[in-house]
């Protein structure tokens, strides 16, 4: 028996899911489409202490995952309004729940515990953080060190570039494919935006990492 997802299973799953909203939601904006989407796999670009496709299971579930994600905000994150914004963490999970119910209703159960099979590179990128200096010559903080690490997790999806790159990009383990990815987001038409307002020069301190 398999124990392990590949990164292709994953973003197959994610690509369905929005067509799946897209569909269902055809009033939506793109922007809107594109925040559930990203949103509704918070709990899995971050270890909130729950296993991510077991919050599927059932309702219980759901309200244990969102309780996981508020906390998380509150203690990692230092965050301002951790209950408003676990409240839509968990609303934009509804929708992907919908969309295994009805697609997949099987998968929540056999993903359950199990581990991703290809390379993944945040840890590496995490040490190497640490052994960069700023211009100051001080090193880099942990909590910083975080902020680049969820931002190269989560900040593709917000660029609206659909299935022209990984939402994670932890996941290129290849130069080639990687140059290539960078190239579409850098050419995404509101880069700049999503770039101005993660406030850590994300994309270019990953360039540099690769």
């Amino acid at each position: 028996m398999d124990t392990t997802i590949s990164i292709q299973e994953i973003e197959k799953l994610r690509r369905e899911f929005r067509v799946f909203l897209r569909e269902a939601h055809p009033d939506w904006s793109e922007n809107t489409l594109s925040m559930h989407s990203s949103d509704s796999f918070y709990a899995f670009n971050n270890n909130v202490g729950i296993d991510f496709w077991s919050c599927f299971i059932s309702d219980e579930a759901m309200l244990e995952v969102h309780d996981r994600i508020r906390d998380f905000l509150s203690m990692e994150k230092q965050s301002d309004r951790v209950k408003e914004r676990a409240d839509g963490y968990l609303a934009s999970m509804k929708h992907l729940k919908n969309f295994l119910d009805e697609k997949y209703p099987t998968l929540a159960d056999e993903w359950s515990g199990k581990l991703m099979k290809e390379t993944y590179l945040k840890t590496a990128f995490q040490s190497w953080m640490r052994k960069q200096k700023k211009s100051n010559g001080e090193s880099y903080k942990s909590g910083t060190i975080s902020a680049y690490s969820n931002s190269l997790k989560n900040a593709t999806g917000k660029l609206n570039l659909g299935d022209a790159t990984k939402t994670d990009l932890f996941y290129y383990t290849n130069s080639n494919d990687f140059q290539e990815a960078h190239d579409i987001i850098t050419s995404a038409p509101n880069f700049n935006e999503v770039d101005r307002k993660l406030g850590h020069y994300s994309f270019a301190i990953c360039y540099m990492f690769r």
